[in-house]
């Protein structure tokens, strides 16, 4: 069973007969984008994240938390001129993508380059 409600959005769900998992969601003051994500069984918080963006509405950074929730890992973003995705990097490894003329994919990761053809 599960319901949603509310700004941004509030979801209840029976996983059994002891377990009541809440996953509550903030938007950003637009109202278009996650700000933060909360999700809690029987009350306590198992998980939690958040977005920060940049002014053309981008996100820039993820920050999931962990140990005991005080502590997080940081993912973050860059983009191109053209709004386009070109690297993410979390835990100090950065992979860029970059595509090519003809709409092949160039990832570079630690040194190693992937071709993926679309």
């Amino acid at each position: 069973m599960g319901t949603c409600h509310g700004a941004g959005g509030l979801t209840t769900l029976k996983a059994d007969a002891y377990t009541t998992i809440v996953e509550e969601s903030t938007l950003t003051p637009d109202g278009k984008s996650a700000a933060y994500f909360e999700v809690k069984e029987n009350g306590v918080t198992v998980q939690k994240a958040g977005y920060v963006y940049d002014a053309k509405g981008q996100p820039i950074y993820l920050r999931r938390y962990k140990d005991g929730l005080t502590s997080y890992i940081e993912t973050a973003y860059t983009y191109n001129q053209q709004g386009l995705l070109t690297s993410t990097t979390a835990a100090g490894v950065t992979v860029s993508t970059a595509k090519k003329h003809g709409g092949t994919v160039l990832t570079r990761w630690d040194g190693s380059i992937v071709f993926i053809d679309l």
